[in-house]
């Protein structure tokens, strides 16, 4: 990307009515590495730093939660919804549903992951995190859920109708 503004946005939405509460302007690695062209673009000093898409979410989030806005929960797209560190940040302080990727691999318990103890003087000592839990994609998990198990929801109102997806709200582990 060559020159072109991106940003990251927070709404609140109540019934047939949004409204942005937060903005960050997000730059790519590259436009943080030199002053030049950030000063050039009048770009605040305090946004110079390079931050990923959903480190600026998390951020909004967590600001809004200690300001006092009240709101259920926080709806983000497969980005955040893919990326761990987010999900552990906003996980204390709020609800949130996550649109994922369908090869998104999922678990449907606690995964309780430990290192392996080590079993032998002669091996060395185990460093990789593993789990004893069941893993599934969750194109495979949708594929095996009953007609009963899905939501038809329809979101975003407008004066030409809205927008309707089945969805299926299940709590999983990553």
């Amino acid at each position: 990307m060559e020159n072109a503004q991106l940003a990251v946005l927070a709404t609140l939405a109540k019934g047939d009515y949004t409204g942005i509460v937060r903005t960050r302007l997000f730059l790519p690695e590259a436009w943080t590495e030199g002053s030049k062209r950030l000063e050039a673009a009048d770009v605040p000093k305090e946004a110079r730093r390079f931050r990923t898409k959903p480190e600026l979410a998390a951020e909004m989030i967590a600001t809004l939660h200690a300001e006092g806005v009240a709101f259920d929960f926080t709806n983000v797209n497969a980005l955040c919804g893919n990326c761990t560190a987010y999900r552990y940040r906003i996980d204390a302080l709020c609800s949130y549903i996550v649109f994922v990727h369908c090869d998104q691999t999922i678990y449907l318990a606690d995964t309780q992951p430990s290192v392996p103890e080590r079993r032998s003087e002669k091996v060395p000592t185990p460093s990789v995190i593993k789990t004893s839990a069941f893993s599934q994609r969750v194109d495979e998990f949708a594929r095996e859920q009953p007609p009963s198990a899905w939501q038809c929801i329809t979101y975003h109102q407008r004066t030409k109708g809205g927008h309707t997806r089945e969805v299926l709200t299940k709590q999983v582990w990553r």
